[in-house]
């Protein structure tokens, strides 16, 4: 592997696209903060885990949030960037993955959901 692979890849694919982190992001990070989760923004490019930089992380465990883009509708997506390819991926390099759809997002008692999901997901 290349060994200025990672900075490359930083300059060359996340340089100002993914400074800011996403609408849903920032619900998430909202999520951490007020439920002391331990997970930490990574999408801006400062974790590199093979060539996948994950959303979030903390430890051994990673949380990517999903949306349509990651759907067996979207006919250009590619195994990685599924659920089970993204788990997959992340496993071989010893890291459980925990996907939080966009659904999830909304509704009443969304924070609570899923705050209580991220906790059984730690806890595991």
């Amino acid at each position: 592997e290349d060994p200025n692979y990672k900075e490359r890849f930083i300059k060359n694919n996340m340089n100002g696209l993914l400074k800011n982190p996403t609408k849903l992001e920032k619900k998430f990070i909202d999520v951490c903060e007020k439920y002391h989760l331990p997970f930490e923004y990574t999408r801006d490019g400062k974790v590199l885990i093979g060539s996948k930089n994950p959303d979030f992380i903390s430890n051994d465990k990673i949380i990517e949030i999903f949306s349509w883009h990651h759907t067996p509708e979207n006919k250009n997506i590619l195994w990685h960037q599924t659920e089970d390819g993204c788990k997959e991926y992340y496993n071989k390099y010893n890291y459980k993955t925990l996907v939080l759809w966009d659904h999830e997002f909304s509704g009443d008692q969304w924070e609570d959901n899923v705050a209580l999901k991220v906790k059984n997901f730690i806890s595991n």
